[in-house]
């Protein structure tokens, strides 16, 4: 071989050896008689540092399938068995059944992998080294139900060269390793080739399995009953000659029956993998000048031994790691040696560990968590934040009920290895890489953790009611995140696999369930906490606002008001399904990326370097956004007050067309700002999501299009999982983007909701315990007014328009007239005697004693001009009035009209001057010692105005109630006891006639 083709091999052989984490490797080579090349590399045992050599042996796994097929036709030459013989003529009590049949299995089909045997039977190979393993192990299969008729269809199963070792010893009275030993090694001349591994002695390289990333050691058990299928121990040196042997370029008296070993059955159809047909310990190719080869792969070893007769080549490869890249590499090498590009149907078996390793970090990190919250809960204990809390009867359902569903997926655990390869769990943790067993135990630990902290936190509450619900959503967030990543690698991995349907279809159903579950315990735990908060932020800002002075909410935007109290706290509201989104969608996108870096890393870096410049376009776009947000939202407090304006002033609007136009029209351009400032805003982020989602398609294209080039060793099949985890990534990604806007409105909402409820006092009304209500006092005598003067101020703070001072008095049984024209102060004086506007100076007093400040309004009750009825009553005891409350209604006329139930009035759809009896009637049952009426008969008919006069007031004069009464009607005023006049904004007195209660 020349040297340059010497050095293209060597350079292919150590990076793939890189690639899958082979310690060392010996490889051989053979053209016709001659060894072209043989070399060995890396170590056969790291630790000590001692370099593979062509005198070190190896395992060489399946690959010792040939030897048993020999020995099986040598002993057919001698006479002592015949291929067509079925199992049961050596074993009687054996038997097989298909479809509930019993059929024979013959040694041919055993020899061919015809036999039906499935191939997870492997898992009843036991672990032992006892003499009558072999036999074990065909007794561990009887009564086996096969996958196939035998003879009809090709299914590789390693137990079927198990069974043919048994049978060897059954005929020749040997044990199998001392046959092999004296009748095929020796004649052969293969002096260091044994089954013994103690004989092999330190010529033997350790074994490794991949595992969390790199090879580490690791002693197989012993499987004896499993030697004739993959136990055969070679050097390079015999592995030279048993390849001459093979090419037949070297004979000897057994070459006829190693001739016979390659004939095919293609009496069946070839394997689905790929398209070859299995002759007897080799797979045979019908491409080229035929080819025939035989992979092996144990646990801790891997061969590979490719021929090609007709060229007279052969090559053959030992390495001291399980692994599939043995296979690639020994493939690899042929297709150099005929100047083709390497090639290989293998895919390698590193992902698998990849997998494993990233799913037990992800687990182990997820116990972390979880350990973390236990720690904090216990610390919490111990700190005396959190007490004993015996579990209610609801507490013990929902833990029975959590332990029955986490049955499915305790069962899903042990279905693992059954459902990926029908094996037990012992045979996987032989067979798989040491990552599976620690993603199992971390699986362990995290749900013992789970469990601890659930019991835990259930038996010691957070003492916060809105704290309890945290850790737990962040355990749930992490599992729907992880269950959704999970539902696309299932889908992903059932491309081209050959795991039954039955358990794909329950593994997706439990993914897809713990998302779905997780995600709307999360949604409704979430919405419960957000709402909760939001009610408390709302109720904050109402108490405020309750707080406030009747002038300070005066001069508020009613738009605001409202925008802020609904909308902004609504809009906050949302946080909780944007945040579950964006956590959701967020742990998906990292989960898959975690699983396109075990595909191809540096095609998953690409992938995360252009999604990061999507990233940060959208960020900036968004920043320049944000302003337009804000001015949409100034917009609408504008738009708010002008719809309050409409309902109040409705009936003012109504009488003029062109008034109500010119409304329309102010309504009209506020609507437009509003909507023309959310449309550049949401263009901004759509131009941007635009972009994003494009840039995520060429993404795509670039997979498809330049992956092949860039990586010219990608397989198909890796392409199409990228490509099936980027179409569904697509969704998740695009649902991060369109997060933002949704996080900047709610963000000015809530600066909103801070600024408004900075503007508000937080003393609270029920905050002074001092503070009583007139009917904790004596009787009322009576009130006196001294000096009240209140002024109005504009814009620019400068006074306007004033009342008073103000000084008069009233005692009990009086009435009280105020007459004056429009502007005159009538209502600003009901006001500011009623204690609604706080008087600049002066004071109020009951039967002498002076009021504090705001206190007045406990002694009144009012109708004022512009008054307003509650669909309820309040603060009246209804229920111990009710015989008043039938009266009332009778003597108002109103008993045919509305009616009260249950403290609410059946309807407030009524007259203007109804609406003004109903609220007289609430003043009757609030029962103060003060009324207040301003223009009340205004709106009633001439027959019960003059009934109010007359009749309600005398009745009021006669009970000691103090009435001021502001109105018009001159020719009732003889009625009072005393008559103001209200004149640009001074009170005058006009008479102080007799007490008419007298």
């Amino acid at each position: 071989m020349d040297s340059d083709k010497a050095e293209e091999i060597e350079a292919f052989i150590r990076t793939k050896m890189k690639e899958g984490e082979i310690p060392g490797m010996t490889v051989v080579i053979v053209q016709g008689t001659e060894i072209s090349y043989m070399n060995s590399f890396g170590y056969a045992d790291i630790k000590s540092k001692v370099p593979v050599t062509p005198q070190t042996s190896f395992e060489i796994a399946s690959c010792s399938k040939g030897f048993t097929a020999l020995a099986i036709l040598q002993l057919e030459a001698q006479g002592l068995l015949k291929l067509d013989d079925p199992v049961s003529k050596y074993f009687p009590w054996f038997h097989a059944e298909y479809n509930n049949h019993a059929f024979p299995i013959t040694l041919r089909q055993l020899l061919h992998h015809t036999s039906g045997i499935p191939w997870y039977t492997i898992t009843d190979i036991p672990i032992s080294n006892e003499p009558d393993a072999l036999e074990e192990v065909v007794r561990n299969i009887d009564g086996v139900r096969l996958n196939h008729q035998p003879g009809e269809q090709f299914e590789y199963a390693t137990i079927n060269y198990a069974i043919l070792g048994a049978v060897l010893e059954q005929v020749t009275g040997l044990k199998y390793e001392d046959y092999m030993r004296d009748q095929v090694f020796l004649p052969l001349g293969l002096e260091h080739t044994t089954l013994y591994p103690e004989t092999a002695g330190s010529t033997l390289a350790t074994g490794y399995k991949t595992g969390f990333f790199q090879a580490r050691e690791y002693a197989s058990p012993t499987f004896r009953g499993n030697r004739p299928a993959g136990y055969v121990i070679m050097d390079s040196e015999d592995l030279a000659k048993w390849l001459m042997y093979q090419l037949g370029t070297v004979t000897s008296p057994l070459t006829p029956l190693i001739m016979k070993t390659h004939e095919p059955d293609r009496t069946v159809p070839p394997s689905k993998f790929d398209y070859s047909s299995y002759a007897m310990g080799w797979a045979d190719y019908q491409h080229g000048n035929g080819e025939l080869s035989k992979a092996g792969l144990n646990p801790n070893f891997s061969a590979y031994m490719v021929l090609r007769p007709e060229d007279q080549l052969a090559v053959g490869v030992m390495a001291n790691n399980g692994t599939t890249n043995t296979y690639i590499t020994g493939h690899g090498i042929l297709d150099i040696l005929r100047d083709k590009k390497p090639a290989s149907p293998y895919e390698p078996d590193r992902k698998l560990d990849n997998a494993y390793s990233v799913i037990a970090i992800i687990i182990a990190g997820f116990a972390l968590v979880v350990a973390g919250l236990l720690v904090w809960t216990v610390a919490g204990i111990l700190r005396k934040q959190r007490s004993w809390q015996p579990p209610g009867r609801k507490a013990l359902l929902t833990g029975l009920g959590l332990l029955a569903a986490s049955a499915p997926f305790i069962y899903a655990v042990f279905l693992i290895p059954k459902a990926m390869q029908g094996v037990s769990w012992t045979t996987a943790i032989v067979w798989s890489p040491i990552s599976l067993p620690a993603a199992v135990a971390a699986a362990a630990a995290t749900a013992f953790l789970c469990c601890a902290y659930l019991i835990v936190s259930t038996l010691f509450p957070e003492a916060n009611e809105n704290k309890r619900p945290i850790p737990s959503l962040i355990m749930l967030g992490l599992l729907s995140g992880v269950a959704n990543a999970v539902v696309i690698f299932i889908v992903n991995s059932s491309v081209g696999s050959e795991i039954p349907l039955r358990y794909l279809l329950y593994y997706f159903l439990l993914a897809l369930a713990l998302y779905i579950f997780g995600r709307k315990i999360i949604e409704t735990k979430l919405i419960k906490l957000t709402y909760r908060l939001i009610y408390q932020r709302r109720m904050e800002l109402l108490r405020r606002i309750l707080n406030t002075s009747y002038p300070n909410l005066e001069k508020m935007d009613n738009g605001r008001v409202i925008a802020t109290l609904n909308n902004d706290t609504e809009l906050i509201g949302l946080s909780a399904n944007v945040l579950v989104g964006f956590a959701t969608s967020l742990l998906t996108v990292i989960c898959c990326f975690i699983y396109l870096g075990t595909i191809s890393f540096w095609g998953t870096l690409i992938s995360l370097v252009v999604i990061a410049a999507i990233a940060g376009l959208y960020m900036i776009v968004s920043n320049m956004a944000n302003r337009y947000w804000e001015e949409a939202r100034d917009t609408q407090n504008v738009f708010m007050g002008l719809i309050d304006a409409m309902l109040k002033g409705y009936k003012e609007l109504s009488l003029h067309r062109n008034k109500k136009l010119q409304f329309r029209g102010d309504v009209q351009d506020s609507c437009e700002q509003y909507r023309d400032k959310r449309i550049l805003s949401r263009i901004k982020f759509t131009n941007a999501l635009v972009t994003g989602e494009s840039l995520l398609i060429l993404i795509l294209g670039v997979v498809i299009f330049f992956f092949p080039r860039i990586f010219p060793d990608i397989k198909d099949f890796t392409l199409v999982k990228f490509i099936i985890v980027f179409l569904y990534l697509i969704g998740p990604i695009n649902g991060l983007m369109q997060v933002i806007p949704d996080m900047l409105q709610i963000r000015v909402s809530w600066r909103r909701v801070e600024a408004f409820n900075q503007e508000l006092p937080e003393k609270s009304i029920d905050a002074d315990d001092e503070w009583s209500a007139f009917s904790d006092e004596p009787g009322i005598e009576s009130i006196a007014f001294h000096r009240l003067a209140f002024s109005y101020a504009d814009a620019l703070g400068e006074r306007s328009f004033a009342v008073g001072p103000v000084s008069f008095e009233a005692e009990r049984g009086q009435i009280l007239f105020i007459t004056g024209g429009n502007g005159s102060g009538k209502s600003t004086l009901a006001k500011l005697i009623t204690g609604l506007y706080p008087s600049q100076e002066g004071h109020i007093a009951i039967n002498g004693n002076v009021l504090e400040p705001g206190r007045a309004g406990e002694y009144f009750s009012a109708v004022f001009s512009d008054f307003h009825l509650f669909d309820r009553i309040y603060d009246i005891d209804y229920e111990g009035k009710q015989d008043e409350i039938d009266r009332y209604l009778k003597l108002l006329d109103l008993d045919g009209q509305v009616s009260i139930d249950n403290g609410r009035f059946s309807t407030l759809k009524l007259s203007g001057g109804q609406r003004k009896r109903l609220a007289l009637l609430i003043c009757y049952l609030e029962d103060r010692p003060i009324y207040l009426f301003d223009e009340w008969a205004a709106d009633q008919d001439p027959e019960f105005r003059r009934f109010f006069y007359l009749t309600l007031l005398q009745e009021m004069r006669a009970e000691g109630k103090i009435v001021i009464a502001i109105t018009h009607d001159d020719h009732y005023f003889d009625l009072a006891d005393r008559l103001f006049k209200m004149d640009a904004g001074q009170l005058l007195e006009l008479g102080n006639f007799k007490n008419k209660a007298g």
